[in-house]
């Protein structure tokens, strides 16, 4: 024996495997119970996402507006019957939802696909140039 080795004592049959499987449970145990951290997190995001985005029936909110709003101004806002600024956000909402402008479209008796409307840069650059003017339609913001 060299030096310092009276210190040291056989270790009794199976103490090392006895210690191994302790640890090898341990880090099973600690494992299965980040699984289950993750999981909860997932569930808790997933139920916050629903409650607060959910489907509310009323379909998008585009333009400060929902798609059941547009529906049930929808006839008023064709014929032109809105004040300025629920007409500009109908305007907005129709010119982003599919759904809202084929129902317009029908109410106005067409087929034909509502024209995008114009950025604020194109209306913006007329309005500093000076050519023509700005007029509404009852179907947007054109330039003549």
């Amino acid at each position: 024996m060299s030096s310092g080795d009276e210190y040291w004592t056989r270790c009794p049959a199976g103490e090392v495997a006895s210690l191994t499987s302790r640890l090898r449970s341990q880090t099973r145990m600690r494992a299965v119970g980040r699984c289950i951290v993750g999981a909860a997190a997932v569930v808790a995001c997933g139920a916050t996402l629903f409650l607060t985005v959910g489907d509310s029936g009323e379909g998008q909110r585009i333009g400060g507006v929902w798609c059941s709003d547009v529906m049930e101004m929808a006839e008023d806002y064709v014929a032109g019957s809105l004040d300025a600024a629920v007409m500009k956000q109908i305007r907005i909402h129709i010119d982003h939802c599919p759904g809202c402008r084929q129902q317009i479209d029908a109410i106005r008796g067409t087929s034909a696909r509502h024209p995008p409307a114009r950025t604020h840069d194109a209306l913006t650059e007329n309005r500093l140039s000076g050519e023509g003017r700005l007029c509404f339609d009852g179907r947007g913001v054109v330039a003549r």
